[in-house]
């Protein structure tokens, strides 16, 4: 076996499939490799959490705190990597824009589940095995990693389409805004709940 085959690459390579035509297939194929990107990241994040969660009576205080931390570390990725799309041309952008049909990141299936299992798992945050202030930070951590990923994509709404409708045929800047306020509203219940302050 070879490294190419053992990764699948090719098959990874595959996947990226612009559909704007020649003129704007570098851009397009730019901004799918970031997507592409992030649900990579987005894979190994609910793998994570999930694993976190199955072990969480099992598990040592250490490994709580490293996979919590891996996760953290996936979603800097993801700042980072979506902050590249102030190298995606604007008109060439706006051109190929059409081809994504009203689509939108925010739609991502995982990114939806992550939602569901980050916010909504009372269980976790009702459990004594997380009761330890560096599991809490950490958790508080996410969070605003999270909440700093929305800011990034409305500095990409900002810089690409200002007010317009968003590609999911939101309200762009303004949903971004209620999205974000909303995840601050479930973890200040979450918050509420464990009676700590992080």
């Amino acid at each position: 076996m070879i490294y190419d085959d053992y990764i699948a690459l090719q098959k990874l390579l595959d996947c990226n499939k612009p559909r704007a035509g020649v003129k704007y297939a570098l851009e397009e194929s730019f901004f799918i490799r970031i997507h592409h990107i992030h649900e990579i990241n987005f894979a190994q994040i609910l793998l994570d959490l999930k694993s976190f969660d199955a072990k969480l009576i099992t598990s040592t205080l250490q490994q709580k705190i490293d996979q919590l931390h891996r996760i953290l570390a996936c979603w800097k990725l993801n700042i980072n990597t979506l902050k590249l799309l102030e190298f995606l041309d604007k008109e060439a952008f706006l051109g190929f824009r059409p081809s994504l049909m009203g689509i939108s990141g925010m739609q991502s299936s995982q990114y939806l589940l992550w939602v569901e299992l980050f916010y909504k798992t009372a269980d976790r945050y009702n459990h004594q095995a997380i009761n330890h202030p560096g599991i809490l930070s950490i958790f508080q951590s996410i969070h605003a990693s999270h909440n700093d990923w929305l800011v990034a994509h409305e500095e990409v709404i900002l810089h690409f389409i200002q007010n317009d409708h968003g590609t999911g045929d939101t309200e762009g800047l303004r949903y971004m805004h209620e999205q974000r306020n909303h995840y601050d509203t479930l973890w200040n219940e979450i918050l509420t709940g464990l009676n700590k302050v992080i």
